[in-house]
């Protein structure tokens, strides 16, 4: 019997796995070629929506630079934030540009700014405001708000809500209007806001006619499930003996405008405009912190607040940033000082009045133990 010989056919099962090992091989390979390639385009974008980012930072300082010399009488400063295009700060002379582009000097050895296309291309700044915003003020502490506007107002709307929630649970604190204690508080429960109001002319102050006109009011605005959203600062009625708080309507979601609470507060006269009176506004967060806002009805705020626009590139990518500058007005202070003695534990005082010099000593040792 004859024997046949295959020998084209040794070798074969070899090659075969030969291929496909170099197949999963080439697979695997261009798979991390890729996962690394993505990896690297990604921090690649990351590091220039940063650098974007940082840019648009840079045009908000210089904004503020801006700002400041125009509030110091740099009447080409005023003029060009007012024109409202973007090459306000090299139009005022502040920085020099470059093809319409303001460009960061990342280093020393870096002269014309360019060497990381680092720039940002428009910045504006509005001065005038429909709005004052308040993105978080802590439970306890007040800020104080000069009420300058365009023109003339009586109306003003408050609203506010808990910083941390979009939508607040109102709790348990909405059935009655007795002020329970700081932990019977619910925590996602609007804050009680004390407004207190002072307004007169722009002459000086007579503190006699400052109270008989009754420009001077306090009003406690407590959130409740059911209340009013309109009250006048003329219904203070704490000179008559009234004490409790003002119950706001609040909805357990943001209805006013991102805010769970609104109370619409009518001034004794007009602030601003012809004829009108001067005003500040000292908003306290009580039993929990806020964000809130503010809007003269009719008009808008002044150089209180302003908003600088500012649009920054790094490479290709671009970013966009809008900031609210707080001005701080040197009288608000002064008007509502937050205390004037502020201690950790008891005080004691002694006070002896008399037109002998032998009594103005130090008298603590007679009796005076904190």
């Amino acid at each position: 019997m004859s024997q046949r010989i295959r020998k084209y056919e040794q070798g074969v099962t070899a090659l075969v796995v030969v291929m496909f090992s170099v197949l999963l091989f080439v697979t695997v390979t261009l798979g991390f070629m890729k996962l690394m390639i993505n990896e690297v385009s990604r921090t690649n974008d990351n590091e220039l929506s940063q650098g974007a980012y940082d840019s648009a930072l840079a045009g908000v300082e210089d904004g503020k630079r801006l700002l400041a010399a125009c509030d110091n009488g740099d009447t080409t400063a005023c003029d060009k934030i007012d024109a409202m295009r973007c090459d306000t700060t090299s139009a005022a002379g502040l920085v020099a540009a470059t093809n319409g582009e303001v460009y960061l000097k990342t280093s020393t050895s870096d002269v014309t700014g360019q060497a990381f296309e680092q720039a940002y291309t428009c910045l504006k700044i509005i001065r005038n405001t429909p709005t004052y915003e308040g993105a978080s003020l802590a439970a306890g502490s007040s800020t104080v708000i000069a009420l300058t506007t365009t023109g003339g107002f009586t109306d003003l709307i408050v609203r506010w809500r808990v910083p941390q929630a979009s939508s607040s649970a109102l709790g348990s604190n909405l059935t009655d209007v007795k002020l329970p204690t700081l932990a019977g508080w619910n925590y996602a429960t609007p804050a009680v806001l004390r407004t207190q109001l002072i307004q007169f002319d722009t002459a000086p102050i007579d503190p006699t006619v400052f109270d008989n006109n009754g420009y001077g009011h306090t009003l406690y605005l407590m959130p409740k499930s059911g209340g009013l959203n309109a009250y006048a600062f003329a219904s203070d009625g704490r000179r008559s003996g009234t004490l409790a708080p003002k119950t706001v309507a609040c909805g357990t979601l943001p209805i006013y405008n991102g805010y769970n609470c609104e109370a619409r507060l009518t001034l004794p006269r007009q602030v601003g405009g012809a004829g009108g009176s001067k005003a500040y506004l000292r908003l306290t967060s009580l039993y929990n912190s806020s964000a809130f806002q503010i809007v003269p009805s009719g008009t808008q705020f002044s150089n209180i607040q302003p908003i600088i626009d500012s649009t920054g590139r790094a490479s290709d990518v671009f970013r966009r940033v809008s900031a609210r500058v707080e001005k701080i007005d040197p009288a608000a202070d002064s008007l509502y000082p937050r205390a004037t003695v502020d201690v950790t534990n008891n005080l004691c005082k002694t006070m002896t009045v008399s037109t002998l010099p032998v009594y103005f000593q130090d008298h603590s040792a007679n009796g005076c133990t904190p």
